[in-house]
């Protein structure tokens, strides 16, 4: 798991990476998440595209992009999402409006709506806590979906 933040005014996803490479059809990459304990995790994944990427401070980049398994409130769907640094953000991740567009409302008047960031349990796996309001929101996304499937 990743600690992320959306941005709407983002249009593209972006994840902290380091040792980016791509080679072929395929990116080799470096990632910590929030359970691992500031150790890098090593992945090689096929390249979706290459895309040109203007950041917050106006700068233009030239960035690999992944495809990857968002899951958020009970859900989960495939993104594109970017690879570049992000040493400086707090957020390691980025959700962009693309990866949230169909498949999300965002609520700016709230913040951690879907639980607060990860805890460590003891046995080092990763759990939200808990809310009777988010819980009764987790619950309303639910039958608000198996109406729209139905």
């Amino acid at each position: 798991p990743f600690k992320a933040k959306v941005d709407t005014g983002a249009r593209t996803s972006a994840l902290h990476a380091v040792n980016v490479k791509v080679v072929d059809d395929k990116v080799r990459f470096s990632v910590q998440s929030v359970m691992n304990e500031g150790k890098h995790t090593k992945l090689e994944l096929p390249l979706q595209d290459m895309r040109r990427v203007r950041s917050s401070n106006g700068k233009s980049e030239l960035r690999p992009v992944i495809r990857t398994m968002l899951a958020l409130g009970g859900k989960r769907w495939l993104i594109d999402i970017t690879l570049t640094r992000r040493d400086s953000m707090e957020f390691r991740m980025l959700l962009g409006r693309e990866a949230l567009r169909k498949h999300a409302v965002v609520d700016v008047s709230r913040s951690y709506a879907l639980g607060t960031p990860f805890k460590m349990t003891a046995d080092k796996t990763a759990e939200t806590t808990s809310s009777p309001k988010r819980d009764t929101d987790l619950q309303n996304i639910k039958k608000s979906n198996t109406k729209e499937s139905t």
